[in-house]
């Protein structure tokens, strides 16, 4: 990732490092190229970046790595230099519409994978793929939280037919049982303690009870594998 991502081509060195002048400002830029090139966006902190990563820039640049703390402190100098990284590669910043059409994305991915970090992950690769400068991390985070709950009423959608002719039956497993104490719900959750004959015949019970629920002739295909655990 260093040599693929950080390696100054002699096209980065005409358009953006040889333009400018302090010490600083040209480990900065390769710092700035290569961020871009590795995660999609530009950390505000530079000097964060890897030690060893800094070295890598600074040699090509022909600066000391120390020079790296004298860069700019103005804002708008900084952001001059982000911009003219991201026009060089051909990164744009996210507005309404592409944020929308990320949700959507994300939406379709939420109903193959729920666990949040892996969308998270996704959604900064397709970003990237679209050479969209990745937004602050809590607005991935709204997107991903926005697509888990859409990814939600998107599969009770999907088999809403099927639940509602066998509402009654299932509102039943959410009676206490008088003697046990559980719901038909929790009872069926439940696992079998060991393999003796009283948990087998428990087991069988459950799958009677399915099947007398129909629960066994659900037509799950519109579903994804991974969504349909997660139901489970």
């Amino acid at each position: 990732d260093r040599r693929r991502c950080f390696t100054i081509s002699e096209n980065d060195r005409a358009e953006i490092v040889d333009r400018r002048r302090s010490p600083g400002a040209k480990p900065a830029a390769g710092l700035q190229l290569g961020a871009l090139r590795l995660i999609g966006f530009v950390p505000g902190d530079l000097a964060t970046a890897p030690a060893d990563v800094v070295s890598f820039v600074a040699n090509q640049v022909g600066a000391a790595t120390e020079d790296l703390g004298d860069y700019s402190t103005r804002e708008r100098t900084r952001y001059d230099h982000v911009e003219a990284a991201e026009r060089l590669l051909g990164f744009r910043r996210s507005d309404q519409g592409d944020l929308k059409a990320l949700g959507d994305w994300l939406v379709e991915r939420a109903m193959e994978h729920d666990r949040p970090m892996v969308l998270f992950r996704l959604a900064c690769e397709h970003l990237q793929a679209e050479r969209i400068v990745r937004p602050g991390a809590t607005t991935v985070e709204r997107a991903v939280i926005a697509a888990r709950l859409q990814a939600i009423e998107e599969t009770h959608w999907r088999i809403a037919d099927q639940l509602d002719r066998r509402r009654d039956g299932l509102d039943s497993l959410l009676n206490v049982d008088a003697e046990t104490g559980l719901t038909g719900l929790v009872w069926l959750r439940g696992q079998g303690a060991e393999a003796a004959p009283r948990s087998i015949r428990q087991q069988l019970d459950k799958i009677r009870l399915l099947r007398s629920l129909e629960v066994d002739q659900l037509d799950l295909g519109t579903l994804n594998p991974n969504r349909v655990r997660h139901l489970l």
